[in-house]
């Protein structure tokens, strides 16, 4: 249906309940844009792209293939961050430290 439609042949409160729900569901292409992915894809794509890259990386020959295959995804990968510092990851080491269920092994 157009977009003209809206209010008359569909009512506004219908409307708005069917975008609320393009909105939850994970393969529509509104959910797609908000969530900043570069393709529609559901969650069971996620795991199947994910298995298959786990199953191809296990399986591969690392001579002739030495970098890990990763398959075409619809979301980014490595987030950039800044490095951290040699002093951040000293202050996180020794919060570690301090905190961590085995530190007295």
């Amino acid at each position: 249906m157009p977009l003209s439609e809206l209010g008359v042949g569909i009512p506004w409160g219908e409307a708005a309940d069917l975008i609320a729900e393009l909105m939850r569901e994970t393969g529509s292409h509104l959910y797609a844009d908000l969530a900043g992915l570069h393709l529609a894809a559901s969650q069971a794509d996620f795991a199947a792209i994910l298995h298959a890259e786990w199953f191809m990386n296990m399986n591969r020959d690392k001579d002739e293939l030495p970098e890990p295959i990763e398959l075409p995804a619809p979301f980014t990968r490595r987030p950039e961050i800044a490095p951290v510092t040699p002093e951040e990851y000293d202050r996180a080491a020794e919060y570690l430290a301090a905190h961590s269920a085995f530190r007295d092994e």
